[in-house]
């Protein structure tokens, strides 16, 4: 999983993550909302956004079609995002 550092605050966060949250975000969206098209509850969201679990291919996919970008866009391996 790619990774950035953010060395003002001394911390490394995954990429995927925030992107994951910076996406549902721009489209006004709850993480129960996002829950409910991926045929989960916010908690799945909610751990997949700050501890990247459950993050699967299928997950992935469904993500990178619901927020009409490339699933390497999520994971951090070109800022393109189609």
């Amino acid at each position: 999983m790619a990774h950035i550092n953010n060395e003002e605050k001394g911390m490394t966060r995954p990429i995927t993550m925030e992107r994951i949250r910076e996406e549902r975000k721009k489209l006004k969206m709850t993480q129960e909302e996002l829950g409910k098209l991926l045929g989960k509850n916010k908690s799945f969201i909610s751990r997949l956004e700050r501890y990247g679990q459950h993050l699967s291919v299928p997950i992935l996919d469904q993500l990178a079609d619901i927020f009409e970008c490339t699933t390497d866009y999520l994971l951090g391996r070109t800022d393109k995002r189609n």
